[in-house]
């Protein structure tokens, strides 16, 4: 049975607004057509001539004729969000990171997203193994693309055992469909010591560069782990000597690339770099940051704006006399370098605290999964100070709410500190310490 599609809100001023459609209103047809989902009605709607079919909230049905230009919206969103049910995960990965989440946290935290609908529309990774082949033709037909696929391993046996789902063997099968119809994909592929990386992972980045004509990037990442892993299966972190291994591995693969393909093809997250002692590359070498969201690069990028940002800084001190930045392990060395540079600049004290995080465990080690109740224990440590900066990762997104449904304001009354939160971006941290708070 197909979902009920209301409408959740009507942009001022647009086409729907003048056909007086309605918050609530049911859609029913476009162009006498079921809509299957978010994508559909996005393609519906690159037709000139619509005629859409609404159901009030009495019963009542009429129809809105429309004339517009092909790309013209009409200014409707509708709930849910994707038109249909959002799909959920049907695999039961040995390194998931949601299986290792704390226990009674909010519903929302346990579900596992694997809709290859978000994935084109906001670069969400999935695995394709919940995608049938008339999906695959789907989006091979309408040409939705790019695509962000976990890829993990190129061997096929390999994939099902650490997916434990027997459909994680079709990656080949999927990815030559996509090669055949030009359907662009950015992957990534977690590594795990001694399962999928050495040999296999050797394997893994030859197969994909097979594909590198539809293959924009390939994002190598450490797995992550808590201290919630009771009943999983046994895994560890990377040592920092197996952590250089693993770049030896990348950087031999971007030689070819670049060779080859004028382009370096993969790239390890700044995870491994940190883990192994080793420089992060320049700037030229990330090329276009295009996995950024997956940790590669971040470095590299702050490094850079905050460089910018201090040629053109136009003040010399700051108003605060002494800055408190929050950050995780990670971070914590290339964070208090960059502090130490701000706080010369600015005629201030910027002081990095590093948080331990102990509602995940001690192994994780990034900002971005520090909750609240740990910044706090960071910040009560760290004595007197005028503003404390937290980067907008902490966050879930959108929100001033940590993982732990702590809110920004309950963070401040709890501590009696200023709380700005900022992007991770390094003119906005120059920006936030020389007192311009307007993020």
């Amino acid at each position: 049975m197909k979902n009920k599609v209301c409408v959740s809100a009507v942009e001022a001023g647009s086409i729907a607004q003048e056909l007086d459609i309605r918050v609530g209103d049911e859609l029913l047809t476009v162009n006498s057509r079921q809509v299957i989902d978010l994508l559909d009605y996005m393609d519906l709607m690159l037709n000139e001539k619509l005629t859409l079919e609404f159901m009030r909230e009495d019963g009542e049905v009429y129809e809105c004729e429309v004339e517009k230009e092909i790309y013209e919206d009409i200014g409707l969103t509708f709930t849910p969000e994707l038109m249909s049910e959002q799909r959920a995960c049907k695999n039961k990965c040995m390194f998931c990171f949601i299986d290792q989440a704390a226990p009674n946290m909010r519903d929302t935290i346990y579900f596992k997203d694997d809709d290859w609908r978000l994935s084109y529309l906001y670069g969400n990774y999935v695995t394709l193994t919940n995608v049938t082949d008339e999906e695959i033709d789907r989006i091979c037909d309408r040409h939705y693309s790019p695509l962000y696929v976990s890829v993990h391993t190129m061997n096929p046996e390999l994939r099902v055992k650490m997916m434990k789902n027997p459909n994680a063997a079709k990656i080949k099968q999927q990815l030559d469909m996509f090669l055949e119809y030009g359907i662009m994909v950015n992957c990534q592929i977690v590594l795990c010591p001694g399962i999928n990386d050495g040999k296999e992972l050797e394997y893994s980045l030859n197969e994909l560069y097979k594909y590198s004509e539809i293959i924009d990037s390939v994002a190598v990442v450490p797995v992550g782990l808590t201290k919630h892993r009771q009943g999983l299966e046994k895994l560890r972190c990377y040592t920092k000597e197996e952590a250089f291994d693993v770049l030896v591995q990348v950087h031999k693969m971007q030689k070819k690339a670049l060779k080859e393909l004028d382009r370096r093809f993969v790239f390890a997250s700044d995870e491994f770099y940190i883990k192994a002692e080793h420089d992060v590359p320049d700037f030229d070498a990330l090329e276009d940051f295009s996995q950024l969201e997956n940790g590669v690069g971040l470095i590299t990028s702050f490094a850079d704006e905050f460089a910018g940002a201090l040629d053109s800084l136009n003040v010399t001190r700051s108003p605060y006399k002494r800055v408190l930045v929050v950050t995780g392990e990670s971070a914590y060395e290339f964070m208090s370098e960059i502090a130490a540079v701000a706080g010369e600049v600015l005629n201030t004290v910027v002081d990095v605290v590093k948080a331990e995080n102990n509602f995940f465990g001690t192994t994780v080690t990034v900002a971005g999964l520090l909750v609240g109740g740990d910044v706090k224990a960071a910040i009560n440590k760290a004595g007197d100070c005028d503003v404390v900066l937290l980067p907008s990762v902490m966050f879930r997104s959108g929100t001033e709410v940590f993982l732990d449904d702590m809110t920004k304001t309950q963070l401040e009354e709890e501590t009696g500190k200023k709380i700005v939160i900022i992007p991770v971006d390094g003119e906005c941290f120059l920006e936030a310490v020389a007192g311009k708070t307007k993020f």
